[in-house]
């Protein structure tokens, strides 16, 4: 979410940007009781492997690693808004919260990401990825139902296979999806970006105005 710092500025007045502010760079946090409805089986194996982990460290560092993977905050004051982290922070999971959490922050319309667990999973080059970008899909498709100008869930696009990446993205548009991470690092299909094999994908994602995002912190990049 935004950064935290601009609230103790004494010199910037944040309120006349109440209600127009735009969040390019929002991650969905499931809990450990979340991450099967959101990833299905990654998400259950997952969250078996945390739920492991947290058995064997010491009680400092399970404690520290249980803040992060805990159940949705359900308080939405500022303070918890703009400074809890991870699972437990308010609007960590739920569309229902983070349109309560963007309406505190002032916050327009979030263009909003995967748990990078997940989205390293279904970008992969394995039939798993493939399983796991439609399950994903699946959920971005309810989770933004609930208000598609604000949410702006980023559907996952596993090029593995092109015909069937052109498949999911044409049923992902026709439910309302309106942007996608690609892997930059793999090549799609093995092909060049280039290749004739992708005009279909790229003429579809222009057609809808909807851009291809790539995997990592770097800017988005129009598919225009």
């Amino acid at each position: 979410m935004l950064d935290s710092s601009l609230l103790d500025s004494h010199t910037l007045d944040m309120e006349q940007f109440h209600g127009r502010l735009i969040d390019l760079d929002s991650h969905i946090q499931p809990s450990l009781d979340d991450y099967e409805e959101a990833a299905g089986e990654v998400g259950r194996n997952f969250a078996s492997s945390i739920r492991e982990l947290l058995g064997s460290l010491p009680p400092e560092g399970a404690q520290q690693l249980s803040k992060l993977v805990g159940k949705e905050g359900t308080v939405f004051s500022e303070e918890l808004v703009w400074k809890t982290k991870g699972a437990q922070a308010p609007g960590a999971f739920s569309a229902e919260g983070r349109l309560r959490t963007l309406d505190v922050m002032g916050v327009r319309r979030a263009l909003i990401f995967s748990d990078p667990a997940v989205q390293a999973t279904a970008l992969a080059p394995t039939e798993l990825g493939q399983r796991t970008m439609r399950h994903w899909n699946d959920f971005v498709i309810q989770f933004g139902a609930h208000n598609r100008d604000r949410l702006r869930v980023a559907a996952l696009l596993n090029l593995q296979d092109i015909p069937t990446a052109a498949a999911e993205l044409e049923r992902v548009l026709a439910h309302g999806g309106r942007a996608f991470v690609l892997a930059s690092g793999l090549p799609p299909g093995g092909l060049s970006p280039a290749h004739p094999q992708m005009d279909r994908i790229w003429a579809m994602l222009e057609a809808a105005r909807a851009p291809a995002l790539r995997r990592g912190r770097r800017a988005p990049r129009s598919a225009a």
